[in-house]
């Protein structure tokens, strides 16, 4: 679908769902490819997917690789600066990358963040295959068991 078609709704920020590869292979079960729309986990103090994958959805952060912004959001005296700098740990680390800070100070500022699932965008990402093979190695060895 073309991106422009979201004008219509007249949202204040609205992510179309590009699918991002995400690979340490720390967590056992780890999805190592996911949409970048986020539901903000107070717990953990991180983000994860977002669990409704279907339709115009209202989210709490969204990647930037496709992404429609109205006006009045850097109209917006707060959000003039820097809209897309990233936020450091005391220790100079990335706490925040600057798609996820740019939602998470849109928010507070009053805008709301949106997802439209019907809008999918394609992502390109050269990888090395053997960390894609291990991504996936409980899926192969459940496929050689069974063979």
């Amino acid at each position: 679908n073309n991106p422009l078609g979201l004008v219509q709704f007249d949202l204040d920020i609205v992510g179309l769902p590009t699918p991002v590869w995400h690979f340490t292979g720390k967590d056992k079960g780890e999805r190592p490819v996911y949409e970048n729309a986020y539901k903000y986990v107070p717990s953990k103090d991180a983000y994860r997917e977002w669990p409704i994958r279907k339709g115009l959805q209202k989210v709490d952060a969204v990647g930037t690789g496709c992404i429609l912004i109205a006006r009045r959001v850097f109209e917006s005296s707060d959000m003039r600066e820097a809209p897309f700098q990233r936020t450091f740990n005391r220790d100079g680390t990335v706490e925040r990358g600057n798609d996820i800070a740019f939602c998470e100070r849109a928010r507070k500022n009053g805008f709301q963040v949106f997802a439209h699932f019907d809008y999918r965008c394609m992502h390109f990402n050269e990888l090395e295959l053997h960390e894609v093979m291990g991504a996936f190695h409980d899926l192969y060895k459940k496929e050689s068991v069974n063979a």
